[in-house]
């Protein structure tokens, strides 16, 4: 299997490509992101920081030849990630999109030109959640769980390996094996592509891909009978009251959340509205300074 490095390299036009894969062996595992904007040279972001690639500027057909290659030459296909701001490649790396949007209705109905793209590379980091995994465990399983850090700093890789764990089992740490069901609505946590899951987050686990939040949860509630139903990125009131049905069918939640800490989610009426309805028992608090990231764990009162 290609690594998410060679696969995002591919979606690049030749003269992009070059500069990218001039990046050193070492450096390439910690590559978060490439920047691509029309009349700037091209950007990597790696650790955080973000280093020109060339100095050959972007141009807008560089950008429309991005997005025909992603998307196999059928943008009407992702109409409605478009709608979002990004599209999902093959391998689950997501691409997001600026520039002039089309207006319809009060909604966002695709973009009349794309001015710039943001490619983020995902990441998977077998291992990276073990002492997390032990250190939340209750009983041999997973209590609801919100893992929450500004933009960037590894979530949805953090979200991954927990999976993994507790979709497998690991009897060392005292971790029994659980039925899970991933609402994939994005298609990075996973990456399924076909029949294949690029990612792999255990044996035990169902995926539904391309299913709005809310609705993927009431899905696997009815369905696959899961003991973890997990979600990236809660934004809407619908996700909540879907995680709540859930809840109250004793379905352990794995979900993430934009913020800095449990301070900052308060000061946002939506997940103020989470954190009150007592659906998640812990809060994981990812910070990443130099590349390196670190867990904190808090136990939310009962």
């Amino acid at each position: 299997m290609q690594s998410k490095f060679t696969q995002t390299a591919s979606l690049l036009p030749p003269i992009l490509r070059l500069g990218f894969e001039r990046i050193a062996e070492n450096d390439r595992d910690r590559c978060e992101e490439v920047r691509l904007r029309v009349g700037e040279n091209p950007s990597v972001v790696i650790s955080g920081r973000e280093f020109e690639l060339s100095d050959k500027a972007v141009t807008s057909a560089d950008l429309e030849r991005v997005v025909e290659i992603a998307t196999n030459a059928s943008a009407h296909t992702t109409k409605e990630s478009v709608k979002e701001g990004y599209i999902t490649a093959k391998g689950g790396i997501r691409i997001g999109l600026a520039g002039i949007c089309v207006p319809s209705g009060g909604e966002i109905s695709g973009f009349r030109h794309i001015t710039s793209l943001n490619i983020r590379i995902p990441s998977q980091r077998v291992g990276c959640a073990e002492s997390l995994a032990a250190d939340i465990c209750e009983g041999g399983t997973l209590p609801s769980t919100l893992i929450i850090s500004p933009p960037g700093c590894g979530k949805t890789t953090l979200l991954r390996d927990l999976l993994r764990i507790y979709s497998d089992g690991d009897q060392k740490r005292g971790i029994d094996p659980h039925r899970v069901a991933v609402v994939d609505d994005r298609g990075e946590i996973a990456a399924a592509s076909g029949y294949d899951i690029e990612n792999y987050i255990g044996r035990h686990t169902d995926v539904l891909t391309s299913v709005p939040k809310a609705q993927g949860v009431l899905m696997s509630v009815r369905a696959l009978n899961p003991e973890i139903i997990a979600v990236d990125e809660i934004t809407a009131a619908e996700d909540i009251e879907a995680a709540e049905a859930a809840s109250n069918l004793g379905i352990a939640l794995l979900a993430t959340a934009h913020a800095k800490n449990v301070s900052d989610l308060l000061k946002k009426e939506l997940y103020r509205q989470l954190l009150e309805r007592r659906i998640f028992k812990i809060v994981v608090t990812i910070k990443s300074s130099g590349g390196i990231r670190t867990y904190t764990a808090e136990r939310l009162s009962a």
